[in-house]
């Protein structure tokens, strides 16, 4: 979930797409601070997803790599092959994805109140801001 609203700030900086990062409890305050990563559009955290994607599949080819080598002799041509495919992706990982394409983040803190949150409560929580008014689901 994530919300769409064409948003220019002070600096001329256009923002479409917004998707809560993280929520935070902040007890001794009493504070729900909810961090909100802001993206041109759709585009970039569909790039970033890609990212995280791509940091699994190497996370799983270097687990294939930590079995094999408790036989590295039987399983050394495996290794390798296996090792130069982790190569690749990391090498396409540096060229493509090794940078934040939020445009910023922004924290939002609200009072927190004594019941259970998700993240849809989030979002709407979100949408009483005067920033997010009128502000759509996606």
């Amino acid at each position: 979930m994530a919300l769409y609203k064409e948003i220019t700030d002070d600096k001329g900086i256009n923002s479409k797409y917004f998707r809560i990062s993280k929520v935070e409890l902040d007890i001794d305050n009493r504070k729900l601070n909810i961090e909100v990563k802001e993206y041109a559009d759709k585009k970039y955290r569909e790039k970033e997803k890609n990212t995280e994607k791509l940091i699994l599949q190497i996370e799983e080819e270097q687990k294939k790599v930590n079995l094999l080598n408790e036989n590295y002799l039987e399983n050394e041509d495996e290794i390798l092959k296996l090792n130069k495919n982790i190569e690749s992706l990391v090498e396409e990982y540096n060229e493509n994805y090794n940078k934040d394409l939020s445009v910023k983040t922004n924290i939002y803190s609200f009072d927190l109140q004594d019941k259970e949150y998700s993240l849809t409560i989030c979002y709407n929580m979100l949408k009483t801001l005067e920033i997010f008014k009128n502000s759509n689901n996606i």
